[in-house]
C-alpha cells in the first residue's frame, strides 16, 4: 500500500511539472519577427503609419505630428535610408505614407499605402516621389 500510495504520488507530481512547463514555455501570442525598414528616396520629409488606416473614421485622426506619433507612426527625413523601423510580425501589413513640409503639414490629400506579405526577417520598403506627383512605394 506504502508502494501505491508514493506511485501515486510520483505521478500526479510529474503530471504538475509537465503541465507547469507546457504554461511556462508556451505561447505568449505571436512573437514579432520581422521588420519594416522604409528609405525616403524622395524630396521631402515622410510620415509613415504601419497596419493604422489614417482615414479610420472608427480611430481618431491624423492631424499634427503629435496625432501620427501617437498612433505609432515615424517621420523621415529626405534622402534617409533605414530611419524608420516597424516590428511586426510576418504576413500582410499595410504601409502607409505621405509627404508633409518642415512645419508637419501634409502636403497630399490623402495617404499613399501599399499592402506587403512580409517575411520572416527584415522587409524593405522605398518611397519616391515629390509633394506634386505624390509619393510612391516599391516594390
Amino acid at each position: 500500500m506504502k508502494n501505491a500510495v508514493l506511485c501515486l504520488f510520483a505521478v500526479v507530481a510529474m503530471v504538475a511539472l509537465s503541465t507547469q512547463s507546457v504554461f511556462a514555455g508556451g505561447g505568449g501570442g505571436a512573437k514579432k519577427s520581422s521588420v519594416i525598414s522604409v528609405d525616403n528616396l524622395g524630396s521631402l520629409r515622410l510620415a509613415v503609419l504601419v497596419d493604422r488606416d489614417p482615414t479610420d473614421p472608427k480611430l481618431p485622426p491624423i492631424m499634427t505630428l503629435e496625432d501620427l506619433q501617437k498612433a505609432g507612426g515615424k517621420l523621415v527625413d529626405a534622402g534617409k535610408v533605414g530611419a524608420a523601423k516597424f516590428s511586426v510580425t510576418a504576413g500582410k501589413h499595410i504601409v502607409y505614407v505621405v509627404f508633409i513640409d518642415d512645419e508637419g503639414n501634409i502636403l497630399e490629400p490623402t495617404f499613399n499605402s501599399k499592402q506587403y506579405m512580409v517575411p520572416k526577417g527584415t522587409l524593405n520598403v522605398k518611397v519616391t516621389g515629390n509633394a506634386e506627383d505624390g509619393a510612391t512605394l516599391s516594390p
